[in-house]
């Protein structure tokens, strides 16, 4: 029985000291490169509680052709900058020629630098913003352009991300 004691001691005594180790190896490595912690942030600018952040998702049901215009306007009650823009379609038929793409304006002007192309299933996040800027009252209007012969796109859902200022 007194040896069984003496292993339970020495065990305790080495699980504190390579706790203690390891402690101080973190502690040193977390001094040494503090970016270690964030490596797990998004990609993206994530904003607090106490930001006003507005996403507006817009949902054209049915089926587009090349024949009609598809657009969507509103306007935005409030001063505002445009900080993200993505699109996504259900389907997309017809012609090997198809191409559908999506568009943001205030105001008659592109705040996109290239409207976004479409493919069926995918949301198109890669949207490229040339003016973050957009008035106090300015109409905001979503462009769907469809081309190609016979070309069909139904059920897009686009979802421009304001920032109010």
């Amino acid at each position: 029985m007194k040896s069984f004691k003496r292993i339970g001691g020495r065990a305790v005594s080495w699980t504190l000291g390579i706790t203690a180790i390891l402690t101080l190896v973190l502690s040193m490595a977390i001094t040494l490169y503090p970016g270690a912690m964030r490596l797990a942030d998004a990609a993206v600018t994530n904003y607090g509680p106490g930001v006003a952040v507005y996403a507006m998702p817009m949902t054209l049901a049915g089926d587009h052709t090349a024949a009609n215009a598809v657009v969507a306007r509103f306007k935005i009650p409030y001063a505002a900058r445009l900080i993200g823009f993505s699109a996504a379609a259900e389907t997309i038929g017809g012609g090997v020629n198809s191409v559908v793409t999506a568009d943001l304006r205030a105001g008659g002007v592109s705040l996109l630098s290239a409207p976004i192309a479409l493919t069926a299933g995918a949301v198109a996040d890669n949207a490229v913003i040339s003016t973050s800027a957009v008035a106090d009252e300015a109409e905001v209007t979503m462009f769907l352009d469809v081309t190609g012969t016979n070309a069909v796109v139904s059920y897009v859902t686009m979802l421009p991300t304001f920032l109010r200022r």
